[in-house]
């Protein structure tokens, strides 16, 4: 599943190229406007309106985009009472493979980790203008929220009706309520480096993080160098790419720069003519 409105277009196209690029044809989109719906619609892709109470367009910052965002989960949510379980992606994810085959537990949550990765402590490196280190994968609210699996199963149904819950009395986006529900007392409990788990009345729910080795995002920096993995281009083979089964395009401030950077790095699949490579 991914869910864009549409402001969010050109990268959904982009992201449904990739999924095509990949033969994934197991894919649904929830739609957080009416133009993204028809849009999505008169080409035959599987969609559904999940749309903003407002009908406004959101922008990064805004106090519509935050509620824009807080729809995702709840649309997720909506799918698990249906009996599908969900692979989300938000549509700025760049996929090498299906990701499915890399799942071996079906019962459990498994969720990307947004923590800084550095290959090299002993180079220090800056993003968005702020000196960074690498940080465990399950450190304080390091949950991303825009690459995750969910098992539909009672306990994962209720950890995200407290997640949405959580995300309505918010002044932020949906993200930190993931962490804050999963992890912190009183439901949730954080288990070693890469582990929380959610209990609740109805059973338990494990939540792994996923390497950032093979999920990376924009603060994953790789060999002696410490080179962005953003910066390693796809298209020459790198090394680095071999173990990649999903790349956040995070990180970045600004839509159109998002944009840019996945046209540097070769992962751009949209043609002008709004047809794909493949």
């Amino acid at each position: 599943m991914t869910a864009a409105n549409y402001g969010f277009k050109d990268m959904l196209e982009n992201f449904l190229c990739n999924l095509a690029r990949l033969n994934i044809r197991e894919y649904v989109i929830a739609a957080l406007d009416e133009d993204i719906f028809r849009w999505a619609a008169v080409r035959g892709h599987a969609v559904f309106k999940f749309t903003h109470k407002s009908g406004m367009d959101g922008v990064g910052g805004s106090g519509v985009h935050k509620e824009l965002t807080q729809l995702k989960s709840a649309a997720v949510r909506e799918a698990l009472l249906l009996g599908y379980s969900v692979f989300f992606f938000d549509p700025d994810v760049v996929l090498f493979k299906n990701p499915l085959y890399e799942i071996m537990d079906l019962q459990s949550m498994y969720v990307q980790s947004n923590a800084p990765y550095i290959e090299n402590p002993a180079n220090t490196v800056r993003v968005l203008g702020v000196e960074i280190r690498s940080e465990n994968q399950n450190g304080f609210f390091r949950i991303n929220s825009g690459c995750y699996f969910v098992p539909a199963t009672k306990p994962a149904i209720s950890a995200f009706t407290d997640i949405e819950k959580h995300a309505r009395s918010s002044e932020s986006s949906e993200q930190p309520s993931f962490y804050y529900v999963l992890c912190l007392p009183p439901l949730g409990s954080v288990h070693g480096t890469d582990t929380c788990e959610f209990n609740s009345t109805v059973g338990a729910l494990q939540v792994k993080f996923l390497d950032r080795s093979a999920y990376a995002h924009g603060a994953v920096f790789l060999t002696p160098e410490n080179r962005n993995v953003w910066n390693l281009n796809y298209s020459h083979g790198a090394s680095a790419f071999t173990s990649q089964v999903a790349l956040h395009n995070n990180w970045i401030k600004g839509y159109a720069p998002k944009i840019q950077r996945q046209k540097a790095a070769n992962l751009w699949f949209l043609l002008p003519d709004g047809s794909c490579l493949w």
